[in-house]
């Protein structure tokens, strides 16, 4: 792995046995609040799906509780140690598999072999991340659901957080790092035509910040972009989506 991967995996493997416990508080809180309202509905059940990056297996254990069979991996093994073990503390083994990768640029799986796959805020830590769009492409079915969180390129508060640890690391609060080591980002466009270079159809992109308020959201960059997108032309509308080939451009 290059350094920039190397350190990400590094530093989320320093902060494992308390990453679930972020989820309950803060905006970790609040960006969990909102897939569960505002994505997981627009997820059809039951179903095979991957979590590329599932870091403790938060989401990992929602998608399961919602009624589908998940598949796990992540490169930080205690990352994949910590969501095996709350699974088993959930009694949620059965329903999931958590394993350790090299990286999510390559997957160890065949091709067209999961209904769907999250990969939530694990594109920006990437060496390579539109190598991982290509295996998340091959790896899902036709019509298969792909959900990607990724951070805006021009969000004001991220911009802010990287600028301040960087100047000011001493004063800074700790979880601000992650800011450093975020070398990926896009905009709406962007990510858009990525996905559509790779036979996406993109059916909803839904800005999310858990420092602006929501009013202010279609004028003002968020931090993360929450997108819906399904490979290839929609053989029947799912529920909430367009049957169309063209963008739902609309913000949640």
């Amino acid at each position: 792995m290059k350094k920039a991967n190397a350190d990400a995996v590094h530093f989320h493997g320093t902060v494992a046995a308390k990453w679930d416990a972020k989820y309950r508080r803060g905006g970790f809180r609040k960006r969990s609040d909102f897939f569960v309202e505002q994505v997981l509905p627009l997820i059809p059940v039951p179903g095979h799906w991957l979590d590329a990056g599932c870091g403790s297996g938060y989401f990992s254990r929602i998608l399961t509780a919602s009624g589908l069979n998940v598949h796990g991996i992540d490169a930080s093994r205690p990352m994949v140690e910590m969501a095996r073990e709350l699974a088993d503390e959930a009694s949620l083994s059965d329903l999931l598999v958590f394993n350790s990768v090299t990286t999510v640029e390559s997957l160890p799986f065949p091709d067209q072999h999961f209904d769907g796959c999250i990969c939530l805020s694990v594109l920006e830590y990437l060496d390579h991340p539109n190598l991982c769009l290509d295996e998340l492409q091959r790896v899902l079915k036709p019509d298969g659901l792909l959900i990607l969180s990724v951070p805006h390129r021009l969000s004001p508060i991220r911009l802010f957080q990287r600028l301040i640890f960087e100047t000011l690391r001493a004063i800074a609060p700790s979880n601000w790092e992650y800011a450093t080591l975020s070398n990926f980002a896009m905009t709406r466009t962007e990510v858009a035509s990525k996905l559509r270079a790779r036979g996406f159809v993109l059916c909803r992109i839904a800005h999310f910040d858990a420092m602006i308020p929501g009013f202010a959201r279609r004028v003002v960059p968020p931090s993360l972009m929450f997108v819906v997108a399904q490979k290839g032309q929609l053989s029947e509308p799912q529920a909430g989506m367009s049957a169309s080939s063209s963008e739902c451009s609309h913000a949640l």
